[in-house]
């Protein structure tokens, strides 16, 4: 079992999350532009979403793991100085450069100064594990104790580590976990651009987007800022009321919606995503880039009508009033929706 140092773990930790954001942030821009309309790739959508989902819970399970096996991060000596009574009695783990060691007597036991690394600050630990080197740096586990006498904090040395390389780079352990993650990040990205070449060079018109078998979907062709199918299958509820365009190319324009049945209501997606299967029937595609790909959601339940936002770079408002992400208002008779640039008005 190789073994890692107090510091070498931390270092691992931190430039592995560092890694993994940058990862997420990668994904997050990537799917914004990837928008699948033609009828070969339809389940392209369904799959990026899986895949992204996937990717955020390996990431959580992984910086999760890696935070309870590799313990809690060092303890800044400049702190414990700056503050010593939130640290008295408390367990530390703390780094520096070991000045001078003062050899015990009868009345004391032997202990060391060591040195802030950012500043020229040194604190007293007290050891019973024998002389450290001088002008090494080290690795400390032990309790914060005040002086009784002058409130000066010390350290009660559990145990040390010696600092052989202060990158912390070169452990195998560290190389192999950067190597794994180059190679998560390459997948990705060989992945996604696959994806979009295959978009460009085989995209074909909306209109041919298919369901089942090979009919047609008959989409309502009297808007241009919105695309809706003309016709809602039996299994599907419609929701008490209608939408009326209140801003754009299609202002005054009206229609109906229907709610896909879920747990939580009948629920209406919107925002630019082409959805496929028996949920388009439920969901306001958006002809605007100034709302995201999957932007809010309509649900109706238990006789009222609810709007979540779930765009996370897109405002969606309610009535004049901006959603936070994942916040749900409950839609008033004559209020106005808005998305981007596009508004709506729900009359009951």
């Amino acid at each position: 079992m190789l073994k890692l140092s107090l510091y070498q773990k931390n270092q691992l930790k931190h430039n592995f999350s560092q890694l993994l954001i940058r990862i997420m942030t990668y994904i997050e821009s990537a799917s914004e532009k990837v928008e699948t309309i033609e009828m070969k790739h339809m389940k392209t959508p369904l799959i990026a979403q899986r895949f992204f989902i996937r990717t955020i819970a390996f990431a959580t399970f992984f910086m999760c793991s890696l935070h309870f096996v590799f313990g809690v991060d060092l303890v800044s000596i400049d702190k414990i100085l700056a503050t010593p009574s939130a640290f008295e009695n408390q367990p530390v783990n703390l780094k520096g450069l070991v000045t001078k060691f003062i050899p015990g007597d009868e009345n004391a036991v032997d202990r060391y100064l060591i040195q802030s690394e950012f500043a020229n600050t040194t604190i007293s630990i007290t050891t019973m594990s024998g002389k450290p080197e001088v002008f090494k740096v080290y690795e400390v586990t032990g309790t914060v104790v005040l002086d009784p006498y002058n409130g000066t904090p010390y350290v009660i040395e559990k145990g040390r580590d010696l600092v052989r390389d202060t990158s912390g780079f070169n452990h195998p352990l560290i190389l192999f976990a950067f190597f794994v993650g180059f190679l998560i990040l390459a997948v990705l990205v060989i992945v996604l651009l696959a994806r979009t070449s295959k978009h460009h060079h085989t995209e074909m018109p909306v209109e041919m987007v298919t369901t089942r078998g090979n009919s047609a979907i008959d989409y309502n062709n009297d808007f241009k800022t919105i695309r809706i199918p003309s016709n809602t299958p039996k299994t599907l509820q419609f929701i008490p009321g209608k939408l009326i365009i209140t801003a754009g190319e299609d202002k005054g324009k009206e229609f109906l919606i229907s709610g896909y049945p879920t747990p939580k209501g009948n629920v209406v997606s919107v925002g630019r995503e082409v959805v496929v299967g028996e949920r388009m029937y439920s969901h306001i595609q958006l002809n605007d880039k100034t709302v995201s790909r999957r932007q809010a959601e309509l649900i109706h339940k238990e006789d009222k009508l609810f709007l979540r936002n779930i765009s996370e770079t897109n405002y969606t408002s309610l009535d004049g009033k901006e959603l936070g992400l994942q916040e749900v208002r409950e839609v008033n008779k004559n209020a106005f929706i808005k998305m981007g640039d596009l508004e709506f008005q729900y009359t009951a």
